[in-house]
């Protein structure tokens, strides 16, 4: 029989700021918003598969619209969207091809909506309140916009068995992030997930394959997208 400590780590019970182990059900339809275009995409599971073989999602469909020009603007403190109508069709036109039936959808924005920032401390923390606390003390002098605007999340880089805690650290000003919502829930459409450009292009690569293994050395990927260029090592 395993250890208790052990058992709750296997499940996500165990203490510290570890992300559980249990997967979360992610949406199967996802949004990817950029200047001037709007990518639409929806999984499913193959209809036929080789007994034993591994359960891979699929494509299912997929559709790319255009915006006006302007549309939108994304920076960091400023809304994106000074008219929501252009996004909000386009939206409303390519769910209904690509996803209409679907409650829950993934958005990708593009890298220049949030603060990323990666922190050390000199211990790891208790708890995820304990981590808030000290990134909320961290970051609330160099956030352009006041930190109880800021929608925050954060994920742990180093070993939770490290004597020094390493954070990726993401957020984003609630007020841009609420125009990209009230689009969604306008369609009673729930976005289950949001995320940057970049991350998602580094975790297809990294699935994919398309960056080799983990013992081939370091890597850079270089993201040069309208309005902002992405690097990460």
């Amino acid at each position: 029989m395993l250890p208790l400590e052990e058992m709750l780590q296997k499940i996500g019970l165990a203490q510290g700021p570890r992300p559980p182990r249990l997967k979360p059900r992610l949406p199967l339809a996802a949004v990817q918003v950029a200047p001037g275009r709007i990518s639409a995409v929806r999984l499913a599971s193959p209809r036929f598969r080789k007994r034993g073989a591994e359960s891979r999602m699929a494509v299912a469909a997929h559709l790319e619209v255009e915006l006006p020009p302007g549309v939108p603007v994304p920076t960091l403190t400023r809304p994106h969207l000074p008219d929501a109508a252009p996004l909000a069709g386009a939206v409303e036109a390519v769910l209904k091809e690509v996803a209409p039936r679907e409650p829950r959808i993934s958005l990708v924005l593009p890298d220049s909506t949030a603060r990323v920032s990666i922190l050390k401390f000199g211990r790891m923390p208790a708890t995820r309140k304990e981590v808030l606390d000290l990134v909320r003390f961290r970051m609330q002098k160099v956030l352009p916009f006041r930190l109880e605007e800021a929608a925050l999340d954060f994920q742990l880089l180093s070993d939770g068995a490290a004597e020094e805690a390493e954070f990726l650290v993401a957020l984003i000003q609630r007020p841009v992030l609420f125009q990209y919502e009230r689009i969604f829930h306008a369609r009673e459409m729930v976005p289950g997930l949001v995320d940057l450009d970049s991350f998602n292009l580094a975790n297809l690569l990294a699935r994919g394959g398309g960056i080799g293994g983990a013992d081939r050395g370091d890597r850079t990927l270089v993201n040069a997208a309208e309005g902002y260029l992405t690097v990460l090592f």
